[in-house]
């Protein structure tokens, strides 16, 4: 399900100008985009059995997104939601502050969910 993800991150991009990236992806020596948006896939469990086959699988993932524009930091979060939300994604919280490494730079989080339904 990482397709549906990526067509949130891909009209954000194109609409923003907001990058994307898996968390962690940057070494030391990369500039930092002003607003970058990753993702960390937590989970993705298989529920719904029946004869011993799961009927679906919930995926799940920690969406941060970053600016070193504090006035953006709470629009670029709920852009993210919104966006989501379109596409079928379960938004478990509206987002809460993250510390961040690199100086003036300003963090918030989320988790989402997308529920696929498997086809046996």
């Amino acid at each position: 399900m990482w397709e549906k993800l990526q067509e949130v991150f891909e009209e954000l991009q194109q609409e923003n100008n907001s990058m994307y990236a898996r968390q962690g992806s940057f070494t030391e020596l990369e500039t930092i985009p002003d607003d970058l948006y990753s993702f960390w896939n937590i989970s993705s469990d298989l529920s719904g059995f029946y004869n011993n086959r799961p009927s679906q699988c919930v995926w799940e993932w920690n969406i941060c997104y970053y600016t070193n524009n504090a006035a953006n930091l709470y629009k670029g979060l709920i852009d993210f939601t919104n966006k989501a939300m379109e596409k079928g994604f379960i938004i478990k919280n509206l987002g809460k502050d993250i510390p961040v490494d690199e100086p003036h730079y300003y963090g918030r989080y989320t988790t989402v969910q997308y529920i696929q339904n498997l086809t046996n």
